[in-house]
Parts: structure tokens; sequence; C-alpha cells
């Protein structure tokens, strides 16, 4: 399956998060890309699946259960979704906010 598009910005981040890992652990770098590309996956096929973000009813947000990461995603129909983030739980929240498509 495919992944929606991607801002350049949260490619950066996955490409970030994933080399971090890497550096640190060959095994949990494969895990995070494991569930990084389900999550993505579900995003790009049902992105109405997740729930809302509070601050903005526009864009959804996607918790992954294994890792400190959240994707937040901006659109509802499959096809059409962009990733807006790929955002570390613990540091700076909403510094992506300002990101247009």
């Amino acid at each position: 399956m495919s992944w929606p598009r991607l801002h350049p910005e949260a490619a950066a981040e996955l490409q970030a998060s994933i080399e971090w890992t890497q550096e640190r652990s060959p095994a949990a770098a494969k895990l995070l890309f494991i569930e990084l590309d389900a999550t993505l996956t579900r995003i790009a096929t049902a992105p109405c699946q997740f729930p809302v973000w509070q601050s903005d009813p526009t864009i959804r947000r996607a918790v992954l259960t294994q890792h400190p990461y959240i994707v937040y995603s901006l659109g509802d129909a499959p096809g059409e979704t962009v990733v807006l983030a790929v955002a570390h739980t613990r540091r700076e929240p909403g510094y992506w906010r300002s990101r247009s498509i």
C-alpha cells in the first residue's frame, strides 16, 4: 500500500527519527519503521479512522503505540490526505502548526 503525501518537513522528520534510532539500535529502528509504515498506510487508506485534533478539527492525529510519535495529517479523503508532521511527543508541541500545503 502507498503512503499519503508527506509535507517536506514531515518527510525530513520521519527520516531523522529513523536515523536517530538507527544510530542507537538497528533493531529498534526497524520496529519504528514498521509502526510508521503501518500508520501511514492506514492514514492513506482511511484517514477518518483517526480522531480530530482538538485545536483544529481539520487535522487528524495518529498516535503511535510503541514509540513516542504522533503523525498529524490534513484531509479526510483517501488520496487527498497530507501528513503535516511526524512529531515527537516530548518535544515542542505544536511547532508544525504554521505549515501549509
